[in-house]
């Protein structure tokens, strides 16, 4: 992968809020993020195929994942009422209804939406 910069497994669970290797592994494939896997089982990235990645995310695909207010708060670092009020002024993804009394985001929106923070 070359002099550039190297992101490891922690900080790419903490990007997509995966809790495991494998479900980092799996999301690392889907998005065609090209990816190492060391001998001990860590997976390392350059920061260029994340940026590219992100770059493409069309932001609305067939086989988003949802994920619920947890999950997201865990990933943006914002807490609800934040959520809400910028959800409101148009400046964060619109939920999802999933149900009478429950609401998700599609991961790849929240994803992309920190990671245009992150950018600048």
């Amino acid at each position: 992968m070359g002099a550039e910069r190297l992101i490891d497994t922690e900080c790419l669970l903490q990007w997509t809020g995966y809790v495991s290797v494998d479900q980092l592994e799996r999301f690392l494939r889907r998005q065609n993020i090209r990816y190492a896997k060391t001998a001990g089982g860590r997976l390392v990235t350059t920061q260029a195929a994340i940026d590219a990645c992100f770059m493409q995310l069309p932001g609305n695909t067939e086989d988003d994942e949802l994920i619920r207010s947890a999950e997201v708060e865990k990933l943006t670092g914002l807490n609800r009422v934040a959520i809400y009020r910028q959800e409101k002024d148009g400046k964060f993804p619109n939920r999802v209804q999933i149900g009478p009394r429950s609401v998700a985001w599609k991961r790849s929106e929240i994803i992309a939406w920190v990671e245009k923070r992150r950018l600048g």
